[in-house]
């Protein structure tokens, strides 16, 4: 078997409801020399028959034998596994464009030796969702995130998703494993890069939008109530139809940012320019000192995480 171009890691776990769209928009895009890895921090539900039911071999599955509760252990063998010469991760509940990896591949040949970093849209439902919501435009946010044209630089206290990363796999190695939850203050996703790039590893930002993320986070009993409504019309209307990319740039657009007052601004940028900027110098994450405030010791994050699905119940 050939060693493909591109290696795409996909960490699972009992979500074959919305998996099945992140691997249909993988099958949608326009470069094909990828293999996708999926690995299942040991799921219990029907997620090795849905990763069969695509037939294509390009597609491998893994699924580990004892759960670990988050998406590093199972990165870390999907990393293990993978043959390609550029890497990336797409979480089960985000969705590639059509021409993502294209685009990414071109942005990695113009910096090589870097992390990249796509713009993306973060879709988050206004309602309650059930299995028999009927979903609209109307009953969505449309979230501009990741590097834009005015603001392409990595930015350490911003939420950059990993299924927005991109890299040569040399890169992701001189990155090291991903760090398990109960080892850090932050998600292991945002611990990794803060990493890699205090370790003097490039990262760049790429302004053109090219994935889709419908954020799972806080929605009450998600996975065991397996909602896809959500999920199913995004990719219908977003990813599978090449002709409402404009109108998903203007919703993105058109989303003001909530207003802060002039202290609470004045504030945050003190806090920027001291704390975060000391735990930057130190190698420590700046989101560190807000995430123990928040939830505690290490670990905490993604332990409120999972409350706010309903996981743990």
């Amino acid at each position: 078997m050939s060693r493909p171009l591109v290696s795409i890691i996909t960490a699972t776990y009992n979500a074959s409801h919305i998996l099945r769209y992140a691997i249909a928009s993988v099958l949608l895009n326009e470069f094909t020399d990828w293999e996708l890895i999926i690995v299942g921090d040991c799921c219990t539900d029907d997620t090795e028959s849905v990763v069969a039911s695509f037939a294509d071999s390009r597609i491998r599955y893994k699924n580990l034998s004892e759960n670990s509760g988050q998406q590093a252990t199972p990165n870390n063998h999907g990393l293990a596994m993978a043959r390609g010469d550029y890497v990336c991760f797409l979480n089960h509940d985000d969705m590639y464009l059509p021409f993502h990896l294209s685009s990414m591949l071109e942005a990695s040949r113009n910096s090589p030796d870097s992390i990249l970093l796509s713009r993306y849209a973060d879709v988050r439902p206004s309602i309650v969702e059930s299995q028999h919501t009927e979903i609209d435009d109307s009953a969505l946010q449309f979230h501009n995130r990741g590097p834009t044209l005015a603001a392409p630089q990595y930015q350490p206290r911003q939420w950059q998703i990993a299924s927005s990363w991109f890299m040569p796999m040399s890169v992701a190695m001189l990155g090291g494993p991903w760090r398990l939850e109960k080892d850090t203050y932050v998600s292991p996703s945002q611990d990794w890069l803060f990493r890699a790039w205090h370790k003097g590893i490039p990262v760049v930002g790429v302004p053109q939008l090219s994935m889709v993320v419908v954020c799972t986070g806080r929605r009450s009993h998600f996975f065991s109530h397996r909602h896809d409504a959500v999920h199913k019309y995004v990719f219908t209307r977003y990813v599978r139809n090449a002709d409402t990319y404009a109108e998903l740039l203007e919703k993105m657009n058109a989303l003001e940012p909530p207003r802060r007052s002039v202290a609470h601004r004045s504030m945050r940028m003190l806090y920027n320019a001291t704390i975060c900027e000391l735990c930057c110098r130190m190698g420590i994450h700046p989101n560190t000192p807000e995430m123990i405030v928040r939830h505690g010791g290490p670990g905490g994050f993604i332990r409120a995480w999972r409350k706010g699905v309903n996981l743990d119940e």
